[in-house]
């Protein structure tokens, strides 16, 4: 509308100086290396679409629970649209999501999904909504079709439509649209492809990937408590470097990822932690023996910002 473009001071014909364009600002990840990594924006920005990706159970999803859990901080109003019908209400409790205001779309179609996001994306203003997932979208031709039949490239079809028609709307209303997406191996050669095509690896302004640290996992006596998670930048148009990684720690039984063994590392690198054979100092404060001791001890006492 008119108004709007009044406000994102745009002149007639939607032209403007490039000087006027509005840098909406982003949305915390609530992990600090992370949002480091990302450049200036320090965050998910606003007005664009992220990509989380990576293979199963690295995360993702509680990445995303995440970046709701900080648009709620700051009265962003929030949509999981779950096309995978794997939403756990106690999952994001756990990632400190406030359930009784996070919106929850569910549809029988890709197609219904889709067109229920765009209406959300459209009829509102300065709101999130993350996909779960694209690989979980169920087209009504394939779903009609019986078990031998298959279809090629109707969900890509279908996301680079939807792509299409969003992302006017993501910057004129200030929205955010963060899609989990995975990986899978490539029959036809090496390494993994990305499911989507090519406007699943074009559109996105940010692309984060996620892999398991080989060879490292987190143990509590003999029981696996949890791994480190490689982050990389994949894709980047809002700053920071492409190929920046970082490692975040993920932790089992309904934790998460570990913001204070984040926060740990951090300090343990600038000096302000220092270890003592197995004790951990923050000056002349023990905060205890062993990475949980310290861990739990970040929680109770003040810490730097995201």
């Amino acid at each position: 509308s008119g108004l709007q473009y009044a406000i994102l001071g745009i002149m007639k014909d939607g032209i403007m100086f490039a000087s006027q364009d509005e840098d909406f600002g982003s949305i915390s990840t609530g992990l600090p290396s992370l949002n480091r990594i990302l450049g200036e924006t320090r965050g998910i920005p606003i007005g664009k679409v992220s990509v989380f990706t990576g293979n199963y159970s690295v995360g993702k999803s509680t990445l995303a629970l995440f970046c709701i859990r900080e648009a709620q901080k700051k009265g962003i109003d929030c949509l999981w649209a779950d096309s995978e019908m794997t939403f756990s209400k106690q999952h994001a409790k756990d990632s400190g999501v406030n359930i009784e205001k996070l919106k929850l779309l569910r549809k029988r179609y890709a197609e219904e999904l889709l067109d229920s996001m765009e209406d959300y994306l459209t009829e509102n203003k300065n709101v999130l909504a993350v996909l779960d997932s694209y690989s979980g979208l169920s087209p009504r031709e394939e779903m009609e079709k019986s078990n031998e039949g298959f279809t090629i490239g109707g969900k890509s079809r279908l996301i680079a439509k939807f792509f299409r028609k969003v992302k006017t709307h993501l910057y004129f209303n200030q929205n955010t649209l963060i899609v989990i997406n995975h990986q899978y191996a490539n029959i036809m050669g090496h390494g993994q492809i990305l499911a989507g095509g090519d406007s699943m690896q074009k559109t996105p302004s940010l692309w984060i990937d996620l892999a398991y640290k080989s060879g490292v996992a987190l143990k509590q006596g003999d029981m696996r408590i949890g791994d480190v998670i490689i982050s990389t930048v994949k894709k980047t148009k809002i700053g920071g470097l492409k190929y920046a990684k970082c490692e975040l720690t993920l932790q089992y039984g309904g934790v998460g990822f570990s913001a204070e063994a984040d926060l740990l590392q951090e300090l343990l690198d600038k000096g302000e932690i220092t270890k003592k054979g197995n004790t951990f100092w923050r000056g002349e404060v023990k905060l205890g023996v062993g990475l949980n001791k310290a861990r739990e001890a970040l929680k109770v006492i003040p810490t730097i910002p995201n």
